[in-house]
């Protein structure tokens, strides 16, 4: 099967303009290396960006053809699969995030929300990323690979793979583990049916992920103030 020349146009930025916009972002800020352009600031580009590509991907959905939420099933499989994949991600994230370096943590931290104010933004955050990626990366993403190759898996692993290098800016390893996610997600998809229960799992993650997280990171802050070491936490530039 073809796909349209707007088609083309949506996986050449989806697999070549923001990966390499997130690669070139890694560079420029080496894990390790603090981000101090303020929260707020990174939250309202990142929905922004994350919008515009969501447009996009909708646009190239209709234009050719592909369908987006597909079905809602709601049954013993689907919800078991769905609390199956919280309970090996959230229940292996505190793991992963005390064996990487300071440097990792660091970059980590400095995304998650720490303030009353950045966790109810955080909410709102995690409910557009959560439709627009499962939109961008699961329906139109794997739907074109799927049209051009004809092969289930091998669309997903490239969707997959496409999802996790567009998140390269946290780096390589975190891009594999990434990589991984990306395929249970699509799995959820084809045990479910459809999108509803990815976008639950992608928002109930990002969520747990940054209210947790974000309550460590600014313990771990202020612990580390006072004794004069580096916080955890961006802090803004200078004039």
């Amino acid at each position: 099967m073809t796909i349209s020349y707007l088609g083309y146009f949506f996986l050449f930025v989806t697999c070549v303009f923001w990966p390499l916009r997130s690669y070139r972002a890694l560079r420029k800020h080496p894990i390790g290396q603090p981000i101090t352009t303020p929260r707020p600031k990174r939250y309202a580009v990142g929905i922004a960006l994350t919008l515009l590509q969501a447009a996009l991907a909708l646009w190239t959905a209709f234009d050719n053809g592909l369908p987006l939420f597909g079905s809602l099933r709601v049954n013993v499989l689907g919800i078991a699969a769905t609390l199956v994949f919280l309970a090996i991600t959230l229940g292996t994230l505190p793991w992963i995030v005390r064996h990487r370096s300071p440097g990792w943590r660091m970059r980590f931290f400095s995304i998650l929300p720490t303030t009353t104010g950045e966790r109810t933004a955080w909410l709102f955050i995690c409910a557009i990323v959560a439709v627009s990626e499962e939109i961008i990366y699961r329906a139109v993403t794997f739907g074109l690979f799927y049209k051009l190759a004809g092969n289930y898996w091998i669309a997903i692993v490239l969707a997959a793979a496409v999802f996790a290098l567009n998140h390269l800016v946290q780096g390589w390893i975190s891009a594999g583990t990434i990589f991984i996610i990306g395929l249970g997600f699509h799995l959820l998809v084809r045990i479910t049916g459809g999108l509803y229960a990815a976008i639950a799992a992608h928002f109930f993650y990002d969520l747990m992920a940054g209210i947790v997280f974000g309550r460590v990171a600014r313990k771990e802050s202020e612990k580390r103030a006072p004794s004069g070491e580096e916080t955890l936490l961006p802090q803004p530039l200078e004039d």
